[in-house]
C-alpha cells in the first residue's frame, strides 16, 4: 500500500534526456493502491457529475466516428448518451500527523471506473 506522498514524490516523475538535462513529467501512467478518504469533489453540484456525450464542450469527438459499420441498423441498441466525469480530492485515510496538512491528490473519475465506484449508469 502506498501513501499519497509516496505517489506524488515518485522517482518515475523525473526523466533524464539524452542531453543530460532532467525533466519533470506531469504524470506517470501506473497503477497504485492506497487507502484514501475523499475530502472534496468537483463539480460542486452532484447532478453535474454526469455529462451528455452530445455536449460539444464535454465531448469533442463526433459520435459517428464511434459507429461500428458491420452491425445492421436493426441490431444496434441506442447507446447511453450520458457519461460520468468528476474529480475527487483525496488524502491518506490515516494521516501521519494531525499537526501538519496531509498531502492531497486530485483524481479524475470517469467512464467505467465511475460506474463501478457509484454502481449507477450515468443519466440525465
Amino acid at each position: 500500500m502506498a501513501s499519497i506522498s509516496t505517489i506524488l514524490d515518485s522517482k518515475h516523475l523525473s526523466y533524464s534526456t539524452p542531453y543530460g538535462t532532467t525533466e519533470t513529467l506531469p504524470f506517470v501512467n501506473r497503477k497504485c493502491y492506497a487507502h484514501v478518504r475523499v475530502v472534496d469533489y468537483y463539480p460542486p453540484d452532484l447532478e453535474d457529475f454526469a455529462q451528455s456525450r452530445d455536449n460539444a464542450d464535454f465531448n469533442s469527438v463526433p459520435e459517428n466516428e464511434h459507429e461500428d459499420l458491420s452491425i445492421s441498423y436493426e441490431e444496434q441498441t441506442p447507446p447511453n448518451r450520458w457519461e460520468w466525469a468528476f474529480f475527487l480530492l483525496v488524502e491518506d485515510a490515516k494521516p501521519i500527523s494531525c499537526l501538519q496538512n496531509p498531502p492531497r491528490m486530485k483524481l479524475l473519475v470517469s467512464g467505467q471506473e465511475a460506474q463501478f465506484l457509484l454502481k449507477l449508469d450515468a443519466a440525465e
